[in-house]
């Protein structure tokens, strides 16, 4: 984790912590978290394990600084529907949001990995939890945009719906690349969602 009092200020230090965020991603994609020490990041963005001790002592806080960009990144897909998705038709904004979650997660294998990391390992549930609760919040402000009313049931539709889309990336992670197979995988769990979501609707509507 990056606090803001060890973000890299020098050109060079940035590159440096960029470089080593992408061989991380590339080293978690490919080999998996207990394949991500150190010494293998280091080593495939080329730079001395030294010049990071500073930002990233162990392995467990490197994993830490790419959950935060999934973080950041995903709440700028999700509240990005928020704004701009079309509330005459949830059926339609919440296709639209699966596919392009799909499209991140396929563009970036190392989420699945790190997905993995989170579930099995004790040391990591907490945070896994908070990220749980993080992403219920936007996706409630998107139920919010999308006409739901009713703020207690908004939030336990939202939860239970954050819940569902780690259900599904698990199983599109199982058929990563397969794109009939992924195509199959979002068809059977929009019917799903759709199923769980529609009374929170129909009962704002009425």
């Amino acid at each position: 984790m990056l606090h803001e009092r060890d973000k890299p200020q020098q050109t060079r230090s940035k590159k440096r912590v960029e470089a080593t965020l992408q061989a991380a991603k590339k080293v978690l994609a490919e080999s998996g978290y207990a394949s991500m020490t150190l010494q293998a990041v280091c080593q495939e963005a080329d730079v001395k394990p030294t010049s990071i001790y500073r930002y990233w002592p162990n392995q467990a806080a490197l994993l830490t600084s790419l959950l935060e960009v999934f973080e950041e990144e995903m709440a700028a897909l999700i509240l990005g529907h928020a704004e701009n998705g079309d509330s005459s038709d949830w059926r339609h904004s919440l296709r639209q949001l699966i596919g392009d979650i799909t499209d991140y997660c396929e563009a970036n294998l190392w989420v699945y990995a790190g997905r993995t990391a989170l579930s099995d390992n004790s040391v990591f549930m907490q945070m896994h939890k908070q990220t749980f609760a993080l992403f219920a919040q936007h996706i409630s402000r998107l139920f919010d945009a999308m006409g739901m009313v009713d703020d207690a049931k908004k939030l336990h539709a939202a939860q239970t719906y954050t819940l569902i889309m780690d259900a599904y990336m698990g199983a599109v992670s199982r058929d990563s690349g397969n794109r009939e197979a992924i195509r199959q995988i979002q068809g059977t769990f929009m019917e799903v969602i759709c199923a769980f979501v529609a009374p929170y609707f129909e009962a704002t509507s009425s």
